[in-house]
């Protein structure tokens, strides 16, 4: 019998409040969503001075024009080093909404948070997960989720510090094997430090973690949850109109909206 395992993995500054998302029944079009990741050099006054783009997401070059512009107009406070405001670079995600309409395509983008930037490398040989898959499935269990703590530290490697499941019940039953799965996922992990006055520094990140399965048969439809789970992200919601909302990064540069 065949699974597939989903594993999204959410910076705590990207987690939203659900509020309602109204699709284009009319059209039937379903919107895309793509994160855009750009690093930002941040000068002494909290300016965006320089937006370099790190993400290998195919989109035309007028979109991301756009949202290098964005990205220019975003303040920060700069972080301080000796009492002083140093410049510094961090790295910022972009949710980005595409929608196909009849005039061609519709899109908005949605600030979703900044920090050191990871890129997953998957292993050679595939992990297989200590959770006991088929007892949670013989038990009507098919996803579970939970919040992660990890260091990534100035050289860009990346420690797990903590790991707890959502549902209290799971956590007290299988909350050491969890662990054990997140923290072999994490040695996937290689990270571009956030940088203070030129230096790399440590920094300690909040992530929320959902793993779904599904027998191989109803892959269409874990297919299907997932891209209904991107239509209720921000970027989509404000391409409808709703409102955004949004958790604060744990990273030094913290935005100051406008």
């Amino acid at each position: 019998m065949k699974r597939s395992l989903a594993v999204r993995a959410v910076s705590l500054a990207c987690v939203l409040l659900a509020t309602s998302v109204h699709a284009k029944e009319e059209t039937g079009y379903q919107p895309i969503l793509v994160q855009l990741k750009a690093a930002l050099d941040i000068d002494v006054q909290g300016n965006v001075s320089a937006v370099s783009f790190i993400d290998e997401a195919k989109v035309p070059d007028a979109l991301r024009r756009e949202a290098e512009r964005l990205a220019q107009s975003w303040r920060f406070q700069p972080p301080r080093k000796d009492g002083k405001a140093v410049s510094g670079r961090t790295y910022a995600t972009l949710q980005t909404c595409l929608v196909p309409s009849a005039a061609g395509i519709d899109y908005t983008f949605s600030y979703a948070g900044n920090g050191p930037s990871g890129t997953y490398r998957p292993p050679r040989k595939m992990h297989m997960p200590a959770m006991p898959i088929d007892t949670l499935m013989s038990e009507g269990v098919s996803r579970y989720g939970g919040k992660i703590t990890y260091l990534v530290k100035p050289d860009g490697s990346v420690t797990l510090e903590k790991a707890v499941l959502d549902d209290p019940a799971l956590q007290a039953r299988y909350g050491q094997l969890w662990s054990r799965d997140q923290r072999e996922y994490m040695k996937g992990f290689h990270y571009r430090p956030e940088l203070i006055d030129g230096v790399a520094t440590a920094t300690r990140v909040e992530a929320t973690v959902e793993q779904r399965w599904a027998e191989e048969g109803e892959l269409d439809k874990l297919d299907a949850e997932m891209r209904a789970d991107d239509a209720r992200t921000d970027a989509c919601r404000k391409l409808r109109g709703a409102q955004d909302h949004q958790i604060a990064s744990d990273s030094v540069f913290k935005r100051i909206d406008s």
